[in-house]
Formats: structure tokens, sequence, C-alpha cells
């Protein structure tokens, strides 16, 4: 697990080494968010000071959350208010700390930042894994899982699609195997998943391809 955290503060840096000192937790310092790794493939955290993101940056705590839904947040500042915490964790961030930070606060907070990191990394796993799954599925193979998601029997569904009811059952049994499903229950629930976990993964990747990342 890393932490990566983008602070001026030496005093809260050295806060959050001791706080992590006794977990599996890499700490990594850096200037800005560009040096911030954001994998994919295991969990990490950012913990992002409010002096280095400036003016606006609730807009950038936005995006930074938009940009990155398998990192958890964590942001840090002065003088924050409870409006001000409610806002930020509206934009999906994990914790709020308000400075100055002290090391007994930290620890207490790690179990939730780690749980809600592992939750994160997770779901990234979990959209790889069923998008590979529909992915593999031809387009005749699609054509009929959208009849078995509507209801429609084999019967109905081979004269939309103009084939055989043979037909129709070969592939809906293609699909229920490739989907590695056993009941229709159990398909909707698949592609319901996905839906909403590529809504989330999607429309981070279009985010970083038509404006780059989060600057500070």
């Amino acid at each position: 697990m890393k932490f990566y955290i983008v602070d001026y503060d030496a005093t809260s840096l050295v806060a959050w080494r001791t706080a992590a000192a006794d977990e599996p937790i890499v700490i990594v310092e850096s200037q800005t968010l560009d040096n911030t790794v954001h994998t994919q493939d295991s969990p990490s955290v950012v913990i992002v000071d409010r002096s280095p993101l400036g003016d606006g940056y609730r807009d950038k705590v936005h995006r930074l959350c938009a940009e990155r839904p398998h990192q958890a947040v964590v942001v840090t500042g002065a003088q924050f208010g409870v409006v001000d915490a409610v806002e930020l964790m509206r934009c999906g961030v994990t914790w709020v700390f308000e400075k100055p930070l002290s090391v007994t606060k930290i620890v207490r907070s790690l179990p939730g930042i780690l749980q809600a990191s592992q939750a994160a990394a997770t779901n990234v796993n979990e959209y790889k894994g069923l998008k590979a799954l529909f992915d593999d599925l031809s387009s005749r193979e699609c054509d009929v899982l959208d009849c078995v998601l509507e209801g429609i029997p084999n019967k109905e569904t081979a004269a939309r699609l103009n084939v055989s009811i043979r037909t129709v059952e070969s592939r809906r049994a293609k699909v229920y195997r490739k989907l590695q499903a056993k009941c229709v229950a159990e398909l909707v629930r698949k592609f319901d998943r996905l839906a909403l976990l590529k809504r989330v993964f999607e429309s981070n990747e279009a985010n970083q391809s038509s404006s780059g990342d989060v600057q500070v």
C-alpha cells in the first residue's frame, strides 16, 4: 500500500510517517500531483493538502476524485468548517483532516482510509473482469443477450433475429457459459453491475484523454 502525500508542511509529513510506522504502508512525498503514480493495479491513497492546490481547490479536488476513482483521496488543510468537509466528501473525498494534524487523529482514521482504498482497487478489478467477459461475446450473442435481458422467450427471439429456435438456444448457452452465469438473475446482476462501473471508469478515461491530469 502506498500513500502519496502532496504537502509543503514538514510537520504534517512527519505526522503521517509516524502514524504509518506500524502499518504496511510506503510513504511517497511529492510537491505536485504530477509525481503521484496513479496505477490501477494496486491499492493506494492520495493525500493532498489544500495549500498546494491554491485557488479553486474544491474544483481541483472534484476533478481529482473523478480522474482517480481507483484511489482513496484524503484532503488536509487549515480552517476547514463542517460545510467544507461535507462538500469535499460529496466530491468523493474519503477523509478530511483539519490542521494541525495529530498522530493520534491519523492513527484512528487509518482503518477507514485503508478500507476505502482497498474497496476502490477491488472495484477496478471487478470492472476489468466483467468487461473482459462481456467483450468476449460475439455480436450475435449480444443480440440474444439483449433479448434475454428483456425477458423475451426463445420463440419470439428467433422470430426477431430471423434464426431458428435451435440457433437461439445454442447462442444463449454460449452467453451463459462466457458470462459464467447459471441463471437469468445472475446475467442481469452482472450486466447492471458492469453498467454501473462502466459509468465511473469510462468517464474517468474520457476525462484523462481530453484534459490531462490535475495540475497543482
